[in-house]
């Protein structure tokens, strides 16, 4: 979660000549080379700051019972106006500068992510129509937003339904709810498992589950 090196370099030409010399560990480079963004070297990124969102959250819901508005609230205190960290305005403005081809550098500080930008529009000032996360959302926001409900809720009954309803706060593309889902599967049951843990032991329940979701299938025939 940290703005190492290839974070959001999507032009594969780029990646590959940036991590030739260090392609076995990547998440190490010395310097952000993202053209989103900038920051000093384990500086927090914005998945990082969504799950320290939600612990947040976590640590205020009152005996321990899952409160879906204390998450939204979270969000709209961390990320929304006034917020010391992401600036709209500049993220505005490189866009701007994005589609008519002129941009001129990477925004120094940490880059607004758009899953988190619908969100917030889409849930304004109170509960409204859920689910708030946008339909052509393809990034993985939900689930570093699970993180700490994977944490404290795998296990029970209640953590399909809200793994499904934090996820889905980000993106309802389908895809991405999937991938989203099965990643905090795989995360529950590393976290319940302990030394004893052996991802094929999920593989089943994620092929019958959710048979679609390509990259996991790789990840499970390692």
């Amino acid at each position: 979660m940290l703005p190492r090196g290839p974070s959001l370099v999507y032009d594969n030409n780029a990646l590959q000549s940036h991590i030739k010399d260090v392609w076995d560990t990547p998440e190490f480079f010395p310097k952000s080379m993202s053209p989103f963004y900038s920051l000093p070297t384990g500086e927090n990124s914005c998945y990082w700051d969504l799950a320290e969102t939600s612990l947040d959250a976590l640590t205020n819901f009152k005996s321990s019972q899952y409160n879906y508005k204390m998450i939204c609230d979270a969000i709209v205190k961390n990320f929304g106006p006034g917020n010391p960290n992401y600036d709209m305005d500049a993220r505005q403005v490189y866009m701007e500068k994005r589609r008519r081809g002129a941009i001129d550098g990477p925004i120094v500080g940490k880059w607004f992510q758009g899953a988190i930008i619908e969100c917030l529009a889409n849930y304004k000032n109170g509960m409204g129509s859920k689910p708030f996360g946008g339909s052509k959302i393809k990034e993985t926001d939900g689930f570093c937003a699970n993180i700490p409900f994977v944490c404290k809720y795998y296990g029970t009954e209640a953590f399909d339904d809200i793994t499904l309803e934090v996820i889905k706060t980000f993106s309802t593309w389908p895809t991405a709810v999937t991938h989203g889902v099965v990643a905090s599967k795989i995360v529950g049951h590393l976290i319940e498992s302990g030394s004893e843990y052996n991802i094929l032991d999920i593989k089943s329940e994620i092929a019958t589950d959710h048979p679609m979701s390509f990259e996991v299938s790789v990840i499970l025939k390692r």
